[in-house]
């Protein structure tokens, strides 16, 4: 049996990290979930992450400076990242332009393109 890509959601609402959530337990996929930016770095302990989606604007560290840090950890340079946010993307594009980020998906977002992506990079 194939394992289930695991995805880290990350975001300061808890009731945006549950829809995520529950959209993507029902695709089968393992969720776990970080409630800000600095709590997510303790799943980058060496263990397999195949997708992170986390929020751009949080209070701790902002979504930037996450992918900064998960960029600069060798085993974690290339996992494809998702920015769900409500901030308008043209607002952060010099912040993320050299961060590889794979998508960046505006809230609220619509269920069947969120799946199309997700797919797309798993």
């Amino acid at each position: 049996m194939a394992r289930k890509k695991k995805i880290l959601i990350v975001d300061d609402f808890m009731g945006v990290r549950s829809i995520v959530r529950e959209t993507l337990i029902k695709k089968d996929f393992e969720v776990v979930e970080a409630s800000s930016a600095l709590e997510a770095l303790k799943f980058f302990d060496g263990t397999q992450i195949d997708l992170v989606i986390t929020d751009y604007d949080m209070p701790d560290m902002n979504g930037a400076e996450l992918i900064g840090k998960i960029r600069d950890m060798t085993r974690y340079m290339f996992t494809p990242i998702i920015v769900l946010s409500g901030v308008r993307k043209e607002r952060v594009d010099d912040k993320l332009r050299n961060l590889n980020i794979a998508a960046y998906l505006q809230k609220p977002f619509e269920i069947k393109h969120f799946y199309t992506v997700v797919e797309r990079l798993t």
